[in-house]
């Protein structure tokens, strides 16, 4: 997880257990409930960042994949 700040390993491990425990991908607000996050607008910019950044991907099929 080189290049990523705490809050963006943060959300991504959270992202990653959530889809491993319910096969599915959080919403903006459960990742900002889960995080403790001010706005669901603060998770939506970190999902951003990790996708410029190359660990999340957009698929055809859901929001997003964790990209390894």
């Amino acid at each position: 997880m080189r290049n990523l700040t705490r809050r963006e390993q943060e959300v991504l491990l959270f992202i990653e257990s959530y889809r491993v425990k319910t096969g599915v991908f959080p919403s903006f607000e459960e990742i900002s409930q889960q995080l403790k996050l001010r706005s669901n607008n603060l998770a939506a910019y970190y999902v951003q960042a990790l996708k410029d950044k190359r660990y999340l991907q957009r698929v055809p099929v859901s929001a997003f994949a964790v990209a390894h």
